[in-house]
């Protein structure tokens, strides 16, 4: 888990959260998010795409495997 501080809706908050990390490929994140966004219980949840511009040859295939 990780401690969030954010400001929301005027007041500053803190919570205890889960970070959760997908790993998917570019042109499938429109698709992703918007499955977060359907499923997830806040109003405006935390999504954001990380490139990745070094990654090595072997893990590159087999995450382009698992994703396609």
């Amino acid at each position: 888990g990780v401690k969030s501080y954010y400001r929301w809706k005027g007041k500053t908050e803190v919570d205890s959260e889960i970070q959760l990390l997908i790993k998917t490929q570019r042109a499938r994140f429109e698709e992703l998010e918007a499955w977060i966004r359907a499923n997830h219980p806040y109003e405006v949840p935390e999504i954001v795409a990380l490139a990745a511009d070094r990654v090595s040859e072997s893990y590159l295939r087999w995450a382009l495997e698992e994703t396609s």
